[in-house]
């Protein structure tokens, strides 16, 4: 399984996703949450189109401004979003 990446779209949107596939045409997604913005600075994860069925989604290379990798916890974040598994970001001090 892939790495979660983070596409910004050229309507400005920012997707946490997998990339599936890619050619020079399409880059193919798969479970992909939009990254919004809240007031008091945080962000939120929300399922992107989720009144469409669909598990992989095609975008056009066009639509595509950059693709770029989360950071460590936003990674396990999407992790916990899409799996199920709940990871541990404690830290053992000694």
């Amino acid at each position: 399984m892939s790495d979660p990446k983070i596409v910004r779209l050229v309507t400005g949107e920012e997707l946490l996703c997998k990339i599936t596939d890619s050619n020079e045409n399409h880059v193919t997604i798969e479970n992909p949450l939009i990254i919004l913005p809240t007031a008091d600075g945080k962000i939120q994860f929300l399922p992107y189109m989720a009144y469409a069925d669909f598990k992989t989604l095609p975008l056009r290379t066009q639509d595509i401004m950059f693709v770029v990798n989360p950071s460590s916890r936003m990674a396990d974040k999407f992790l916990e979003a899409t799996s199920g598994i709940i990871t541990n970001d404690t830290k053992i001090v000694t």
